[in-house]
């Protein structure tokens, strides 16, 4: 991350088989203080927003989401982050307003600040299973964006 105004949106094929895998964005400072913007399996295909704050983890936003082909954005405006996703062509919000100082290197610690990826995982499970990114794209400017 570059920028206190930024856009970052990734388009994926997904289609989790067990709830340990999981793909989507993640904004990482470090393994303690991050977000992970994913796509899981929780008894149905969710999409979630978690938050990892001093290595304690918290849920902010779940829901339901056909499985297969999606897209993801996040808007940051200043400290202010907002997370998108489409799997119709219409942007759904999962949530807004979210504080992202827990990114920021006087809360964090370090020195490189903080990251925006692609992110796939099955959690230290065995999985033959795989994450299809089309394109990833980040861009900054002030107010140009829209939701």
């Amino acid at each position: 991350q570059q920028h206190m105004h930024f856009m970052a949106e990734t388009s994926m094929d997904f289609t989790p088989e067990s709830a340990n895998e999981c793909a989507g964005l993640v904004l990482l400072q470090n393994d303690n203080f991050h977000f992970r913007f994913i796509v899981t399996f929780e008894n149905e295909h969710v999409i979630r927003l978690v938050k990892r704050s001093h290595g304690q983890e918290e849920l902010l936003a779940s829901q339901p989401l056909s499985a297969g082909h999606c897209v993801l954005k996040v808007l940051a405006h200043e400290q202010n982050y907002n997370f998108y996703f489409s799997t119709d062509g219409m942007w759904h919000a999962l949530a807004e307003n979210i504080d992202g100082r827990i990114l920021s290197t006087p809360v964090a610690g370090g020195f490189v600040g903080a990251y925006i990826a692609m992110y796939a995982s099955s959690n230290g499970q065995p999985s033959t299973n795989h994450a299809d990114f089309d394109w990833f794209e980040y861009s900054s400017g002030v107010n140009q964006f829209t939701d």
